[in-house]
């Protein structure tokens, strides 16, 4: 009883939700069929084919209670690998599985296991293919975006209009009529029923034109076969020509020829007010050459079968898809002449691809008929429907075709694999592909073979369980041996480039994963030679922003050789990088020579640096002023540089960083680039002090390492006039004033989680004395710090106030493990979480995840940390990992996240272990690995 009255409740909450104006057996039909339409929750998984990932939602509704069957749009059940949910009427939520997606027409099936239906016994729903005329009265019955349920009313309009075209390159429809009524469907309506008062199905919801309020509907002939052959357990037979078809009036196919006495016998059948033409034929597939643009379809016959006058898109389609394999004749009409051509019948479903490889972060497929017959390209090679890192890398990107890769002809994803297993890792590899904006333009493309940093498989599809079956693809472990390559400078006519060229190279870094609040995938910027006997190269942060980059040297446009991160400055924007010399034979680099004076306003210089990767520029400037560096909050917390000087010069000229010589050609500030978000993304360029270049050098010659101490605060300077207002006294005024310096003090602004100067310092104090010595400026702060534990000075509250406080090694602060988890990127949360918004670095810190993922579908959003996995405190990554496998069998785990101001929020997620399993991305000491969890 108890059931009962609920799902009587939220009928009669449904049934209150329709127009007061419907008649009351409008009523009581859509309340009947209320049961049996349900809402659509989404995964799609994998970009694959004209789909991209994505979460969504849409509506379906049930054809066959007892096998489960659920009807939708083909672009619901995509073309790739997905996880879906039903929810009925009474908030029962239950899984499905795709069974059937058409390659052409919008429609597929779904199916759940009645039995696990507890509350609700929905009916199935009939389908009428012929009813529809023009002027019925229908309703829509979906989804509103996915909220809630929606009637929405209209009147068919047509019955032949032609499909909707939605993009280039995408999914369309084609080859079949649609219905047209001035429904105007939403987002969440998608494979709708479209009923009509008795409550039968006339269509299928699909698409609609929010600027004309128009929704298009696909008639359900095929649809109507294809679940009688599911109902039977038979393969659902698809043929085609490989041609698209328009339907054109008898007033449009005169012009093209048609005579009068095929036009009345045409007619006499009364089957339409016009006739198919050819619109294209793909290149290379059965009918290219033999049918041409403005064909007229006139009759269509094999050995078993003949039909006279063939006017209807269903009528000629399935034919074809009775002659599979078989060769039909096909008459036509070209410019009034009748001529009867052969044509093979392919199978649709043999064009249509239903398996992918995933390297390297990106995902191939065959390319596909679907695509092909857009882009005037056979339905060959192999389609990048995710360039990943290594493609990426390459700048090839979405929407390219494979056509070879070195010497091999690349036909499909066999020919794709069997070329690639042969390389070795870094190795450089040839492609020919085109775009398929620019079919006729076959391009050549130089890719970098990179694939351990992400895990590699194959993936089949297979309908009859619902799901992508995977196995692992392994690929040549081994690394490319790189030739010497003997580098000869140009002759710079400019004095001052000559000087420093042979220092000077250029850098680019890519990203394979974005933590550390890191958002783009490549960077570039000049770098300095330090040590040319044993590879020492400088960067800045804006080119080398983490370890984890894959990193190549470029020297003077002639050599690309391969380095090594060594260290990454966690204060300021400074990295080291190594390259082997013996790459370079003759050592055409030098090291840069530094002087250790620094420049001051007013002083001249030359700027000199990379603009691209073969072009150096130098120009004479001046040094406007020495300022401190302030750079604003970035809106994700990242790598900000503070505590320093900076060097200021009025229009500088734009390099990828670069350095500030003397007219002797000494090297007196490091240009650096700086990156950050606000509002926009913008970037500063600033000179810095070279004290801490040749503090790099100087303890990478000693120790192989950099020592790096942080007395964990940030720094304002103020002048000894506001220090004073601040009720600084005159002794320590005094003491703050130098002649050989700027007078000023020092005032906290910010402290980093996680440090003792968090807890003893205060925002607001100001910085007196490191140890009994004055700080008047950021050298002295960083000269003073050099040790474990330090005495700060500080002015509070109008007194001095001393305290010991251990300084912070920052050696290891790079992030050299995260996770892969449901789709996040989860790491340990990193320096820049700390110091910017005050939060100790524990737990476990969300930096990105991936469209398609449960992390997408449940928001288990970026810049979030996770503080409790069912139940259980979460207090760190490994910890968390294993919370996680322990609960791996339940349906949904309950979440606690924090975000970035301290705000508490749950949620629960479902686990995907199928398409995310967990992934350990580590530095072991010498290189990345990517390794599966419970492999």
């Amino acid at each position: 009883m108890f059931k009962k009255a609920i799902t009587l409740y939220l009928l009669a909450l449904f049934a209150h939700s329709l127009s007061a104006s419907e008649s009351p057996q409008w009523k009581k039909t859509i309340e009947d069929l209320a049961n049996s339409v349900v809402s659509i929750r989404v995964n799609a998984v994998r970009t694959f084919d004209t789909e991209g990932s994505k979460t969504t939602q849409a509506t379906g509704f049930i054809v066959d209670a007892e096998r489960g069957i659920i009807l939708t749009n083909r672009h619901v059940v995509h073309p790739g690998p997905i996880t879906a949910e039903a929810v009925f009427s009474n908030s029962e939520e239950i899984e499905l599985k795709p069974i059937y997606r058409d390659p052409v027409h919008d429609f597929g099936f779904f199916r759940f296991n009645p039995n696990d239906l507890q509350f609700i016994k929905p009916r199935a729903l009939k389908l009428n293919a012929k009813s529809a005329k023009v002027g019925d009265d229908i309703r829509v019955i979906g989804n509103d975006s996915g909220e809630h349920m929606s009637i929405l009313s209209g009147t068919l309009a047509r019955l032949d209009r032609s499909a909707p075209r939605y993009r280039r390159g995408g999914y369309n429809d084609f080859n079949t009529f649609y219905y047209q009524s001035s429904a105007d469907t939403s987002g969440g309506s998608s494979g709708a029923p479209v009923v009509n008062i008795k409550g039968e199905v006339v269509a299928l919801n699909a698409g609609g034109n929010t600027r004309s309020s128009s929704s298009f509907f696909l008639p359900l002939y095929k649809v109507t076969r294809a679940l009688e052959a599911i109902q039977k357990g038979q393969p659902i037979a698809r043929g085609t020509i490989q041609t698209t078809l328009s339907y054109q009036p008898y007033d449009q196919v005169r012009r093209l020829g048609l005579p009068e006495s095929f036009e009345k016998a045409f007619r006499d059948k009364g089957n339409g007010n016009g006739l198919l033409t050819v619109e294209r034929t793909v290149f290379e597939g059965p009918a290219y050459e033999k049918l041409r643009p403005g064909d007229i379809i006139i009759s269509v016959k094999s050995a078993a079968q003949a039909i006279d006058y063939v006017s209807r898109y269903e009528v000629f389609e399935i034919f074809l898809d009775e002659h599979v394999g078989k060769t039909i004749e096909l008459k036509v009409l070209r410019q009034g002449k009748a001529m009867t051509i052969e044509l093979a019948v392919d199978d649709l479903h043999q064009i249509t691809p239903d398996e992918f490889v995933q390297l390297a972060g990106g995902i191939f497929n065959d390319f596909s008929y679907q695509i092909a017959r857009q882009t005037n390209l056979s339905a060959k090679g192999v389609y990048i429907a995710s360039p990943g890192f290594m493609f990426g890398n390459a700048g090839i990107g979405r929407g390219v075709v494979i056509q070879g890769i070195n010497e091999s002809k690349v036909d499909n994803l066999a020919d794709f694999v069997n070329a690639l297993k042969p390389l070795k890792q870094n190795q450089y590899f040839k492609i020919k592909y085109v775009s398929i904006g620019s079919p006729n333009n076959q391009q050549i493309g130089n890719v970098k073979f990179i694939s351990n940093l992400h895990h590699s498989q194959k993936c089949l599809r297979n309908d009859s369980l619902g799901i992508w079956e995977c196995e692992p693809l392994e690929w040549n472990q081994s690394f490319e041996s790189f030739p010497p390559t003997e580098v000869k400078f140009t002759n710079f006519s400019d004095k001052q480039t000559a000087k420093i060229a042979r220092s000077l190279v250029m850098v680019n870094a890519d990203l394979p994963y974005h933590i550390d609040g890191q958002n783009y995938d490549h960077y570039s910027g000049t770098g300095l030679v330090l040590d040319a006997d044993n590879g020492l190269v400088l960067v800045d942060r804006n080119t080398v922003p983490i370890k984890l980059v894959d990193v190549t040297i470029n020297v003077s446009g002639i050599a690309e050789i391969p380095a090594e991160v060594l260290f990454v400055h966690p204060v300021h924007s400074y990295a080291l990088l190594k390259y082997d010399p013996m790459l370079l034979p003759g050592k055409p680099l030098r090291s840069a020579p530094l002087s250790s004076k620094e420049l001051s306003a007013g002083d001249s210089a030359w700027l000199v640096g990379y603009q691209a990767t073969d072009r150096i520029i130098s120009e004479r400037v001046k040094v406007s002023s020495v300022e401190p560096l302030e750079l604003p909050l970035p809106n994700v917390p990242q790598f900000r540089d503070s505590n320093i000087n900076s060097i200021l010069i009025n229009n500088p000229p734009s390099v990828a960083s670069g350095v500030l010589i003397d007219k002797r050609g000494k090297v007196r500030s490091w240009w650096t680039n700086y990156a950050y978000s606000n509002s926009t993304s913008q970037t500063i360029d600033r000179g810095l002090p070279i004290k801490h270049i040749i503090d790099i050098r100087d303890q990478w010659a000693e120790n192989q390492a950099v020592e790096v101490y942080s007395l964990e605060v940030e720094l304002r300077p103020i002048t000894i006039a506001s220090a004073r207002n601040f009720g600084l006294s005159d002794e320590w005024m005094e003491q703050l004033q130098d002649s050989n310096k700027k007078p000023q003090a020092l005032r906290i602004t910010r402290r980093v989680a996680g440090s003792e100067a968090f807890d003893k310092l205060k925002d607001g104090d100001l910085l007196l004395a490191i140890d009994n010595s004055p700080i008047r400026d950021f050298n002295e702060l960083e000269d003073a710090i050099e040790k474990d534990r330090v005495k700060v000075s500080v002015w509070r509250d109008g007194k001095q106030q001393d305290f010991l406080v251990a300084t912070k090694k920052l050696t290891e602060t790079d992030t050299l493990n995260f996770y892969l988890w449901s789709g996040a990127l989860i790491q340990k949360p990193h320096r820049a979480v700390a110091a910017q918004y005050g939060i100790e670095p524990k737990g476990v810190y969300i930096s990105w995840y991936y469209f398609g993922s449960p992390a997408n579908r449940y928001n288990l959003r970026p810049l979030m940390r996770i503080t409790e996995f069912e139940g259980e405190k979460v207090t760190d990554l490994e910890q968390f990992i294993a919370l996680s496998q322990k609960h791996s069998d339940k349906l949904y785990v309950r979440i606690r996240m924090l975000d970035l101001i301290g705000r508490e929020s749950i949620i629960t997620l479902k686990q995907d272990l199928r398409y995310w399993p967990t992934q350990k991305i580590f530095w072991d000491g010498k290189t990345w690995h990517n390794r599966l969890m419970g492999t």
